[in-house]
């Protein structure tokens, strides 16, 4: 589950950082595996294509309420820009009874809080309020639900709001790293489309409405709730406002592991070179690993905590930061999906250091290191990811919201109750074969953010230097 795997790597990072200076001290400790029960979760397909997840036996008088349209892009010949504009275009833009921001006023004058966002996967809305105010709040999300203003005011701010986003989208170097490695895996998917000023401009409100008309139509829908409401109550507002008359497939379904591989090899380039104008260098390289529900993810999760994923226990930190002292951070970290993943090792340095932490990096990425694992280290890595598991249940609405990320990456009922046994079931030989097929240097592609002088004086020779804004895709 994608929490998971982000809690594990921001968690032990920062909590290491903050409770003691790194070093030494993480060698030698060993850790201890938590015990902990798994708590159960009540869901129901309400109607065709929407399912609900709910607890109402909550102990404070607050309700927590997310609604989800898989609304990701079906295809790369749709605006990638509109389910970005669509958040704040609904938020603010109110509905025709309510218009602008008078509908978030109406919520937070009751003490209750509203959101929208959206992803290149599904657009959730948010809404939390006291138990009291159930029927007024849900009124009001009907009424927008029903009849959304999507306001001129609204979409111009929207638009200047996204506007400036990519004006101001290569300042910070992680991010224009991660956008450029994007573009070069997803170059055929309209997740690997940047936004474009273009683009946004050109759009009108229509647009937005008829996206919202498409994903309240025939888009499947789901609804997480939790805390102390009519529970009867709710499910009739469910059944008679997101219901769908004909749910299909979303966006994210629509890439294909097989796709993206065939993509990533033909590309016969392994190097990208970004020009930035910067003190310290990105080095990043990237592969693609197997969906969610495939054999081979428990042994990737502990070779990537192992690797760049375990914070300052990892390979990455120690050889990189610690022996060296070449970057303050270097981390690695898998994203999986229901159709697909993508892995990336990842570290900053100075640019006078960056062959030195590249050739480290690609030390690591080896098969020696991947044959010098020991038991005691995969025992480890096995205990730290258990541990961080417990913090998927740490309250009831978290609880389901993880539910709902194990169905829609395609995962068994049974998963949660077997994922501490499947953890560890895996074995060194399992940690060895996985490494040499997904995690090999030889078999990934990197890429560098720099300036260009650094990169003509380190990697001399190199084919092409390319702008923030040059595509990347194949020439």
């Amino acid at each position: 589950m994608k929490k998971l795997i982000y809690s594990i790597i921001l968690i032990l990072i920062i909590s290491i950082s903050l409770l003691s200076a790194p070093g030494d001290f993480v060698k030698d400790i060993q850790i201890k595996e938590l015990i902990f029960e798994i708590p159960k979760v009540f869901k129901e397909e309400i109607s065709p294509g929407v399912v609900y997840y709910g607890d109402s036996k909550g102990e404070f008088p607050i309700v927590y309420v997310d609604i989800n349209f898989y609304a990701g892009t079906k295809d790369t010949t749709t605006p990638v820009e509109i389910p970005a504009l669509f958040a704040d275009s609904l938020k603010y833009g109110g509905s025709l009874k309510f218009p602008d921001e008078t509908l978030v006023s109406q919520i937070e004058s009751l003490g209750g809080s509203f959101g929208v966002s959206t992803s290149s996967e599904k657009l959730t809305i948010k809404v939390s309020f006291l138990s009291r105010d159930q029927n007024k709040v849900m009124e009001l999300l009907e009424d927008l639900l029903n009849s959304p203003a999507f306001t001129e005011k609204a979409f111009e701010n929207s638009k200047k709001k996204l506007v400036e986003g990519v004006k101001r989208r290569n300042e910070r170097t992680e991010s224009l790293g991660f956008r450029k490695m994007k573009e070069v895996i997803f170059r055929d998917f309209a997740k690997g489309i940047p936004y474009s000023i273009e683009s946004i401009e050109k759009l009108k409100t229509s647009d937005i409405a008829n996206f919202y008309q498409e994903i309240k139509t025939l888009r499947r829908k789901s609804i997480v709730v939790s805390g102390k409401f009519e529970e009867a109550s709710l499910k009739d507002w469910v059944k008679r406002n997101i219901s769908s008359s004909e749910p299909k497939l979303s966006g994210s379904e629509l890439i294909a592991l097989s796709k993206l591989k065939s993509d990533y090899n033909n590309d016969s380039r392994k190097e990208f070179y970004i020009e930035k104008k910067v003190n310290q260098s990105m080095l990043m390289y990237s592969g693609i690993i197997p969906e969610h529900n495939n054999k081979d993810y428990f042994a990737i999760q502990l070779l990537n905590y192992i690797v760049g994923g375990g914070g300052f226990n990892s390979l990455m930190m120690q050889r990189i930061r610690e022996d060296k002292g070449l970057a303050y951070s270097a981390a690695s970290y898998p994203v999986v999906d229901a159709n697909y993943g993508i892995i990336y090792f990842y570290t900053l340095t100075k640019n006078e250091s960056l062959k030195e932490a590249h050739q480290i990096l690609k030390e690591i990425l080896s098969e020696k290191t991947y044959q010098a694992i020991t038991e005691r280290d995969l025992t480890d890595a096995k205990n730290a990811i258990l541990n961080q598991f417990v913090f998927l249940f740490t309250n009831k609405h978290t609880v389901l919201e993880n539910q709902l990320e194990q169905d829609e990456d395609g995962l068994p009922s049974e998963y949660l109750n077997t994922y501490k046994d499947k953890m560890n079931a895996v074995t060194l030989e399992d940690i060895r074969r996985v490494g040499n097929e997904y995690f090999l240097e030889k078999n990934l592609k990197f890429l560098i953010v720099s300036s260009k002088e650094n990169i003509n004086k380190q990697y001399p020779g190199a084919k092409k230097i390319y702008q923030p804004e040059d595509s990347v895709k194949n020439e």
